[in-house]
């Protein structure tokens, strides 16, 4: 049979190769999913009705581009449901949240776009590469952009490379700095990197999560980037805090700690929470973009808890009681409005951190039962003025050597 239907030579090379390309299809449809919630909390606070029809058409369309992508790798989107075991309305649900959101950021961009006499577009890397990122920049040129947004490490050489091949183009390179080969960093005047402070939103996160009574926590982080080694410090720092307010021994909270090396969703990520929860765990701060999606499956099937990154991830599942979270609209927006205003600060790397309400909690969304919104807003104005200092990155080799009274890391390779 697998010679028959496939280039293999036995059923177990067939179910391997079959069950690669649906990890990929699935990984890819997971970042659509959160890309779409980088620009949430300007959608959140537009209020407007959008026509269900534009979002019926958008969910169609974005189904229709899922069959022709499992085409293409050689799948048959009926042996996918076959697969999966999802039904239409199920496969199409995942596309609902996001399409809705297409739909009112295009409304509110085309307006935005309008009024400024502007023009905007989104262009994606076809996969993760340096190569496919820097043809999304040279894209992006040549369509006019005279000011570029691009996110993450993923962007670290090409920017590096673009900044002085399009020396009168503007970047904004979130999350990272333009790095060479050699991880050497130099930013010429027309990028500007942002950074946050995410150790301020770990301790935040760390501390909420001790307070609510958890002594089993577990930290699962993607790849071992400083952006993801700050939340994991800051986790670490501040349930120590809240243990030692509370007047807990050494030992008293216990913390796993890893890094998976990705950022996917896949079975080896959900078994890995799985067994962590099965363990004991009742806590997992998920830092990992795909990863996220991992553990809260196997939280909803342990019926135990997740922290979400980055982005209000509490619509994404049940299990999510908060998340530590970036300021990332406001920072984007406001990066544009200097640009527009002929005040861009290229050249350097801004931080941004409690002072500048660069991090936070979505306390309106969070699903606590004893840390107070009174708590967190003491704890937020001792982050600003500098009353709790949180170490970062630098503060050690791992996190075992993060200083620590009550908590006991256990670190996972």
């Amino acid at each position: 049979f697998a010679s028959d239907v496939s280039e293999f030579d036995t059923l177990k090379e067939f179910k391997a190769d079959l069950r690669k390309k649906l990890k990929a299809q699935f990984n890819e449809m997971v970042d659509t999913q959160r890309e779409n919630k980088v620009l949430d909390k300007v959608i959140e606070e537009t209020k407007f009705d959008v026509p269900n029809r534009m979002i019926e058409d958008e969910v169609e369309n974005e189904l229709r581009n899922f069959q022709y992508r499992l085409q293409a790798q050689g799948l048959n989107y009926d042996d996918y449901k076959k697969y999966t075991g999802k039904t239409d309305d199920e496969i199409k649900d995942t596309f609902k949240e996001p399409a809705e959101k297409r739909v009112k950021l295009g409304l509110i961009l085309e307006k935005y776009a309008k009024d400024n006499n502007l023009t905007h577009k989104y262009y994606k890397p076809t996969e993760k590469s340096d190569e496919a990122c820097m043809n999304a920049i040279d894209l992006a040129v040549k369509g006019g952009a005279k000011v570029i947004a691009t996110p993450g490490f993923l962007f670290e050489y090409p920017i590096m490379e673009a900044q002085t091949k399009y020396p009168d183009v503007s970047f904004i390179l979130v999350d990272a700095e333009p790095k060479d080969k050699d991880g050497n960093v130099q930013i010429e005047d027309n990028v500007m990197s942002i950074m946050y402070a995410e150790e301020q939103a770990g301790y935040l996160a760390g501390y909420a999560a001790v307070t609510e009574g958890y002594k089993n926590l577990g930290f699962m982080g993607g790849i071992a980037v400083p952006a993801v080694i700050r939340y994991g410090y800051g986790f670490i720092q501040g349930a120590d805090a809240a243990a030692k307010d509370m007047g807990l021994k050494a030992g008293d909270i216990k913390m796993k700690y890893t890094y998976v090396g990705n950022f996917d969703a896949s079975p080896e990520n959900n078994a890995k929470a799985a067994a962590w929860y099965n363990e004991g765990t009742e806590c997992i701060f998920a830092c990992g973009g795909g990863v996220g999606n991992s553990v809260m499956k196997a939280a909803e099937t342990a019926d135990k808890v997740v922290i979400g990154v980055d982005v209000d991830q509490s619509v994404e599942s049940e299990t999510v009681i908060t998340s530590a979270m970036k300021n990332l609209g406001d920072s984007i927006y406001g990066a544009l409005e200097d640009y527009y205003n002929d005040s861009f600060q290229g050249g350097k790397t801004v931080t941004l951190d409690a002072s500048q309400d660069g991090v936070k909690l979505p306390m309106e969304t969070s699903k606590f039962k004893v840390f107070t919104q009174e708590k967190y807003d003491e704890l937020y104005a001792q982050l600003k003025d500098g009353t709790i200092k949180v170490g970062n990155d630098q503060t050690a080799e791992d996190a075992t050597g993060v200083p620590t009274e009550v908590v006991k890391v256990e670190l996972i390779k």
